[in-house]
């Protein structure tokens, strides 16, 4: 979930946190940057129904989902990686 967007997707797989650098590195935010990243090696994706987070109103203050994929681009590189 990313604030702004309706689009929810629901990942299987398994995660590690990292501490590494060269990674950490590429997550600038405005010079600052994470002390940790995940790594997710995904084995399944799921996209949910975003009805009840848009009756929530949970993102009525914030919205960082400019930069995000949609679900068909989503969708469409998932097809090119298998």
């Amino acid at each position: 979930m990313v604030s702004g967007s309706n689009n929810i997707v629901r990942v299987n797989g398994q995660a590690k946190i990292t501490f590494d650098n060269s990674l950490i590195s590429i997550f600038n935010n405005k010079n600052t940057h994470p002390k940790t990243v995940i790594l997710i090696n995904v084995h399944e994706v799921y996209f949910q129904c975003a009805r009840a987070l848009m009756r929530s109103n949970l993102w009525a203050t914030a919205n960082q989902s400019t930069d995000l994929p949609s679900p068909g681009q989503i969708l469409k590189e998932i097809k090119i990686a298998t």
